[in-house]
């Protein structure tokens, strides 16, 4: 009776070991993401939330507050609603987790305003949030909490003060402005990862994955490399990113090449 056993049950872990094997070559989920801290340093991240809300309370304090600020603040809180849920699954300690759920939200209206007003309201539903945080209403997960087009167009804004500030003698003087525009590049990759809407073909999913996951490594790559300052690395990191927006835009949104 043993030796019926044995080999069904071999045959049976057998046939289970494959099917899950075909599963997973078969599966329209996104692959599992890396810690964060391997391409997104925390230093990084509460810099560049810093950052961007300075930007935010120039453009809000401003008496001749113009539509190109509103889109700018716009542009700005899509951002940061990236940047606090990089935070929020960072796994390091920090004082934004607690308080994340909120925090995201307070983002996400921020760049829903309408005017000048309804901005100042939502910066200030922010503050109240960051300075007395709150339990987190529930778990954070990799998900979509900005829009594609208007963090391609930070992505353009960055790439552009990238190219400025890479060369010559200001590759070490603005080194701790680029390093962290280098791993909000990073993060803005993980982020779209999750956002497939520009895949109109499923068998196409895994291109999408693997270009997000290029553009997110090569940045983390850049922020490394302008840390250390040897202009060469710079240069071949730099040009890899370069290349992983080209070849991403070649297939799914060709207009943006």
């Amino acid at each position: 009776m043993k030796w019926l056993i044995l080999p069904a049950a071999a045959l049976a872990f057998s046939l289970g070991a494959f099917f899950a094997s075909q599963a997973d070559e078969t599966s329209d989920a996104p692959p599992a993401p890396p810690l964060v801290s391997t391409f997104a340093p925390l230093a990084d991240l509460t810099d560049q939330v810093d950052y961007y809300l300075k930007r935010i309370d120039e453009a809000l304090a401003s008496a001749e507050f113009d539509e190109a600020q509103l889109a700018r603040v716009k542009k700005d809180g899509h951002t940061l609603a990236v940047l606090l849920l990089t935070l929020a699954l960072h796994d390091e300690d920090n004082p934004f987790k607690r308080s994340a759920s909120a925090l995201i939200v307070d983002a996400q209206e921020l760049a829903k305003s309408a005017d000048q007003k309804s901005a100042q309201s939502a910066r200030k539903q922010f503050e109240t949030h960051r300075l007395d945080p709150l339990p987190n209403s529930q778990p954070q997960t990799w998900r979509k909490v900005a829009s594609m087009g208007q963090l391609m167009k930070q992505v353009s804004v960055i790439d552009t003060a990238l190219k400025r500030n890479l060369k010559g003698a200001r590759l070490k003087s603005q080194a701790k402005t680029t390093a962290p525009q280098a791993t909000t590049l990073a993060a803005i990759a993980q982020a779209t990862l999750l956002d497939t809407h520009e895949v109109k073909d499923k068998a196409d999913l895994k291109d999408w994955y693997s270009y997000s996951a290029e553009f997110r490594d090569s940045s983390a790559a850049l922020s490394a490399a302008i840390r250390g300052g040897d202009a060469a690395k710079v240069n071949t990191a730099f040009a890899r990113v370069s290349k992983s927006c080209e070849t991403c835009h070649q297939k799914f949104h060709q207009e943006l090449k």
